[in-house]
């Protein structure tokens, strides 16, 4: 596949908007860490082309990373060999309620944060809890994924009802079942409430959960 360099990060070389935005969003990961009161182990998704996880390896002992587009997956690892970060484990798979397949949807083709999984073949989609070994101390879930985002949070029920981690999700009329503006669905928040959550703040498109 072909790429291009933006402030010293590879992206797919179609991409004209995801780099645009993407450098300044880091800082909310500096925002999140101020309601997690350990940083043992984080889970990141969709990883794009590494720099949140890069972000957050810079504060987390370990840092499991979920990116299911090949551009995506192949930017990324080349970002992140560049930068030898030990503590990050990169999955190319996507997040969902169970183990299954898809293929990539690209509604946007040139923004390459836009990307999503749908049903399909191709593409390995897969359960957090199905991932992590029960020993797993999981202090924050960190989900960006294009609608994604209320099948992952089943297939995370296990670690979060042993870990409460601290949860935070794109929430911006994307997801089924819970339809709403870009400002987001409050069903959705009501709906994470009720895994013993509280609504701390919004950040951009993101809602943040701290445990009850």
């Amino acid at each position: 596949m072909d790429t291009r360099q933006h402030r010293g990060f590879y992206f797919p070389k179609y991409d004209k908007d995801c780099h645009r935005v993407v450098f300044d969003e880091q800082y909310k990961v500096e925002e999140v860490l101020k309601y997690c009161s350990k940083t043992r182990v984080a889970v990141q998704a969709g990883g794009n082309v590494g720099l949140f996880p890069l972000r957050m390896a810079l504060y987390f002992e370990k840092v499991y990373t979920f990116e299911p587009d090949p551009d995506n997956y192949h930017c990324m690892m080349l970002n992140l060999e560049e930068r030898e970060f030990s503590n990050i484990e990169v999955k190319w798979a996507g997040l969902g309620d169970e183990n299954t397949t898809g293929r990539m949807n690209r509604p946007w083709p040139a923004n390459c944060g836009a990307n999503e999984v749908v049903p399909g073949f191709g593409i390995d989609v897969v359960a957090l809890d199905s991932v992590l070994g029960i020993d797993a101390e999981v202090d924050l879930i960190y989900l960006d994924i294009e609608g994604a985002e209320h099948k992952a949070l089943l297939g995370s029920k296990n670690t979060i009802d042993k870990c409460k981690p601290v949860i935070v999700v794109e929430n911006k009329g994307l997801i089924p079942g819970f339809p709403s503006d870009i400002d987001g669905s409050q069903a959705f928040r009501d709906w994470i409430c009720g895994l013993g959550y509280t609504h701390e703040l919004r950040l951009m498109r993101d809602d943040v959960f701290i445990p009850v």
